[in-house]
């Protein structure tokens, strides 16, 4: 039994990380290959150590969050609301503060990295207001009965 905390609200949570882990995964490609960023020619000028390291830092970052997705459906709810609420915090201020400088210049290709980065942001704050709420959604689950 996964506890006191409805399956809706940890369904809710975990498709709010699956959203942020997509997100994040389509801008660190799209600015990886972006002609104009020279992100991949960057990339491969790097002496092989180095590379291996960014190479697995951006794995860790865009693995992140669906690690997280996967958490919220089976840690226990004390573990759980913690979790959610520390590190929809943490996303949310991250995105705050890649949100600062794309508002100084307003492009075309800004103004999608813009969008994304608001659409990161709202997951995030989300994330961290259903986990706050769980204390006062709780609701014991029962075997065979639909959460409404």
């Amino acid at each position: 039994m996964l506890g006191q905390v409805s399956l809706e609200s940890r369904a809710r949570i975990t498709v709010l990380w699956i959203l942020v882990g997509f997100d994040m995964s389509l801008v660190f490609s799209l600015k990886e290959f972006d002609p104009g960023s020279g992100g991949l020619q960057n990339l491969l000028n790097l002496p092989s150590q180095q590379l291996y390291l960014v190479l697995l830092g951006d794995a860790a970052i865009r693995l992140a969050p669906f690690v997280l997705a996967f958490l919220s459906l089976v840690l226990k709810d004390t573990l759980n609301r913690r979790m959610n609420l520390g590190l929809g915090f943490v996303f949310a201020i991250a995105g705050v503060y890649g949100l600062v400088p794309l508002v100084t210049q307003l492009s075309f290709p800004v103004l999608y990295d813009l969008l994304t980065q608001v659409v990161v942001i709202v997951a995030a704050v989300l994330i961290f207001w259903y986990a706050y709420r769980w204390s006062k959604d709780s609701q014991p689950l029962e075997v065979g009965k639909a959460s409404r």
